[in-house]
C-alpha cells in the first residue's frame, strides 16, 4: 500500500498521455487499495480514505440562473370563496352575525312601533287619586325595574301635590311578595306615609287590575284618576281601564320608563320581546274580548 493512499486513490487519467486523442478517450480509473477494491459503493467513503460530501450548513443554496421573462396568456386562478354550506358547518361566525343582525332589526322595529303606540302623558294639576300598575318581580321578590319605575313615578306625582293617595295593584307573586307590596315598599322607602298607600294584591292580569280596583275607587268617591303604567304596557292598560270603568270616570296618564333585565317573567327581559311577542298580541286579544 502506498504511504499516502488518499492521494493515489483517484487517478483520472494515465500518468503519461502521448497524444490529445489518447487524453480525451481515456477514462478515469480508481486506484484503490487491495482491501477496498471489492467494497460496496459507500464503503470507501465510510472508511475515511475519501472525505464525505457533506454540505456545510451555512453554505448558500444554489439559485437557478435568471432566464428571460416568461409571459403566459393565462392568469393564476384565485381560490374560490367558501360556500354557504361550509360556513354553516365549520364556522360559528355566520350564525352569530345573523343573530346580532336580527336583534338589531327587532330593536329598531320596536322603537318605531313604540313611538306611535305609546300614549302621551296627560297629567292634570290635581286629581282624586293615583293608580300604579305592577309589572313583574325579581326572583327574590323585589320589584322589577319596571315595577320600581312605576312606583317612583307615583311617588313623584304624590310629592308634587297632584293627589294625596296611591293605589298599587298587582298580584303576581315571587318569594311571598306580590307586585303591589313590592311597589308599596319602594314608596315607603321614598318617604310616603302608610296612610297614603292602598294595596290591591289579587289581580294577575291587566283587565283584573281594572276590575278589582274599581270597587276601591268607587268606595273612596274618586272620579278623576291618574293611571301610571310602564311605557310599553301603557296603551293597553289605559284602554282597558277606560273601558271597564266607564265614562263616569276621567283617566289621565303618566308613563314610567325603565331599563330591562333578565326576569322570571321572560317576556319582560327586553323591550322588543315584550312589545312584539306579548303586548301587541295581548292588546288584540283585549279588543276581541271587549276589555279595551
Amino acid at each position: 500500500m502506498p504511504a499516502n493512499p488518499g492521494m493515489d486513490v483517484l487517478r483520472p487519467y494515465p500518468a503519461r498521455a502521448r497524444s490529445a486523442g489518447e487524453l480525451i478517450g481515456a477514462r478515469p480509473t480508481l486506484n484503490l487499495p487491495a482491501g477496498l477494491r471489492h467494497s460496496t459503493g459507500t464503503g470507501w467513503l465510510a472508511s475515511g480514505i475519501l472525505p464525505s460530501p457533506v454540505r456545510h450548513p451555512e453554505a448558500p443554496t444554489a439559485r437557478p440562473r435568471p432566464g428571460p421573462a416568461q409571459t403566459s396568456p393565462y392568469r393564476a386562478r384565485e381560490p374560490a370563496p367558501p360556500t354557504l354550506r361550509y360556513l354553516l358547518q365549520n364556522s360559528v361566525e355566520l350564525p352569530m352575525l345573523l343573530l346580532f343582525q336580527t336583534l338589531s332589526i327587532l330593536d329598531r322595529l320596536s322603537a318605531v312601533i313604540l313611538r306611535g303606540y305609546q300614549p302621551r302623558d296627560t297629567v292634570p294639576s290635581t286629581a282624586d287619586g293615583i293608580i300604579g300598575i305592577g309589572i313583574g318581580l325579581r326572583a327574590d321578590g323585589g320589584p322589577s325595574p319596571m315595577s320600581a319605575a312605576v312606583a317612583e313615578k307615583c311617588v313623584a306625582l304624590y310629592n308634587a301635590g297632584i293627589a294625596d293617595r296611591i293605589v298599587f295593584t298587582g298580584g303576581y307573586q315571587r318569594n311571598g311578595t306580590t307586585e303591589a307590596e313590592a311597589m308599596a315598599s319602594v314608596a315607603r322607602r321614598l318617604g310616603v306615609p302608610e296612610s297614603a298607600l292602598i294595596i290591591e294584591n289579587k289581580s294577575r292580569r291587566t283587565h283584573l287590575n281594572a276590575f278589582l280596583t274599581k270597587p276601591i275607587v268607587a268606595a273612596l268617591g274618586w272620579r278623576s284618576l291618574i293611571l301610571v303604567a310602564q311605557n310599553v304596557h301603557a296603551r293597553r292598560a289605559l284602554a282597558i281601564f277606560r273601558r271597564i270603568y266607564g265614562p263616569e270616570y276621567t283617566f289621565y296618564f303618566a308613563a314610567a320608563k325603565s331599563k330591562y333585565e333578565l326576569l322570571p317573567q321572560r317576556r319582560l327581559s327586553s323591550e322588543p320581546r315584550f312589545l312584539l311577542t306579548w303586548e301587541l298580541p295581548s292588546f288584540l286579544l283585549a279588543k276581541i274580548r271587549g276589555w279595551a
